[in-house]
């Protein structure tokens, strides 16, 4: 079973924080690959160190240059809790100094999905990890279904894509430097690059 429209909510206003790490160091924990500068496919849980207090005040950002999502505290307390236990990965992000920071976490999704787009469309799978990076302009939509059991997914835009349910809890979330958009479910993929995996 699958729905037939998504809440696709992303970091649209920049990377808004960096690691506190360099590249090298990061490789070296293993999760990220250099190669297409993604976490590899089967990471689940990120622990990350940022190079500030805190990120800026938005529900979703990302870390610049890794694609590591970050999600608010506020947004998480939307879901039902055994939605973030079936759907989610939640790791810890500490700031400059060190310290844990309360209201923010990692997040990785167990279903990952590639939102389409209709045009200007390039994918291709990373030789070193096997990641499909995925590029195309508007209007964006979700092919294939998603199946009903993922309430929440996350996309290749460090996004996160939320079943229709959930339309109604994330009105009174403050949508700073995000983009909101709903998402239509095509038989068909416009961008004329057939059915892949992600």
């Amino acid at each position: 079973m699958t729905n037939d429209r998504y809440l696709h909510i992303w970091p649209s206003g920049g990377d808004l924080t960096e690691a506190y790490l360099a590249d090298e160091e990061i490789e070296a924990e293993g999760w990220w690959c250099a190669a297409c500068r993604s976490p590899r496919p089967e990471t689940k849980k990120i622990n990350i160190r940022i190079n500030s207090k805190k990120p800026e005040n938005n529900p979703v950002c990302r870390i610049s240059g890794f694609f590591v999502g970050i999600v608010s505290l506020e947004l998480l307390d939307i879901l039902d809790p055994e939605d973030i236990k079936n759907c989610l990965y939640l790791g810890r992000v500490e700031d400059c100094n060190g310290f844990p920071l309360a209201d923010w976490m990692t997040v990785r999704a167990r279903n990952r999905v590639i939102v389409r787009g209709s045009s200007h469309a390039s994918t291709r799978l990373c030789d070193a990890c096997g990641y499909r990076p995925y590029f195309a302009m508007p209007p964006n939509y979700i092919f294939p279904p998603i199946s009903s059991k993922f309430a929440v997914s996350q996309s290749q835009l460090s996004g996160l894509v939320f079943s229709a349910d959930y339309a109604n809890r994330l009105d009174g979330i403050r949508m700073k430097g995000v983009t909101v958009e709903e998402l239509p479910v095509f038989k068909a993929p416009l961008d004329g690059l057939g059915e892949f995996s992600n």
